[in-house]
């Protein structure tokens, strides 16, 4: 009797250990899906970073055209910018990318 007790703890200790691994590969499944949101987001980063790349080029062959200083100051000041906002779209993009699968 007091056999039959152990194997059923050991086995109850078994099982409790093997439920969260199981439970824990459900959530990364439910986790690694986009949700409508995402998918939008992700549509128009696709779109966004295109027009970005597109307005980069044209800021830098302003750039190289200009003689007045203020003017290069601030196309120089806007460049900077639409890089940043580029490397960021870029950057979520990659992040919703690798969540999509």
């Amino acid at each position: 009797l007091a056999v039959k007790m152990e194997e059923k703890i050991a086995d109850k200790a078994v099982s409790k250990t093997e439920r969260p691994v199981i439970a824990d590969k459900r959530e990364n499944t439910d986790k690694a899906k986009l949700t409508y949101m995402e998918k939008k987001e992700l549509a128009a980063l696709e779109e966004q970073m295109p027009e970005l790349e597109e307005k980069i080029g044209n800021l830098e062959n302003l750039l190289n055209e200009l003689t007045d200083f203020e003017k290069i100051r601030e196309t120089g000041d806007l460049l900077e910018e639409t890089r940043n906002a580029l490397e960021e779209a870029e950057l979520r993009w990659m992040e919703l990318s690798e969540k999509e699968g």
